[in-house]
């Protein structure tokens, strides 16, 4: 038990506070939802979508920020976060079909909000500590 503890310490020191807060993407969703009434599909839908259209807007911003910053020292830093992006994107919609096939309909929009909240907030922080 001891063990699993340290490990679990580990582990949470290893995020920034960032990853586990509440995002604004997070705020926003969870507040289009209470606004929107009764939740369906539709709601899940409408609210997820406006969330990660945000989220991605930062995934793109932070993603040319961090590039550019990091081909300007090392130009083989540069090509692994294009490659890293480039095989985030295949992940994210290839997990995100297989959840909707399998769990139901809101998964097609409300997965790729959470995979893209998630990714904009590893991008904020990779940008923010390449100096």
């Amino acid at each position: 038990m001891r063990r699993l503890c340290m490990l679990w310490l580990v582990f949470a020191m290893a995020y920034p506070a960032s990853l586990w807060a509440k995002s604004e993407y997070d705020v926003m969703y969870d507040q289009c939802i209470k606004d929107s009434g009764p939740i369906n599909n539709s709601v899940v839908y409408t609210c997820a979508e406006r969330a990660s259209q945000k989220a991605k807007e930062e995934i793109n911003r932070r993603y040319v920020s961090a590039y550019t910053k990091l081909k300007k020292y090392d130009k083989e830093e540069a090509h692994k976060l294009e490659v890293a992006q480039q095989g985030w994107l295949k992940n994210r919609n290839n997990y995100c079909k297989l959840k909707g096939a399998y769990i139901g309909s809101p998964m097609y929009s409300y997965c790729p909000m959470r995979m893209n909240i998630s990714r904009a907030l590893e991008l904020r922080t990779l940008d923010e500590n390449i100096q």
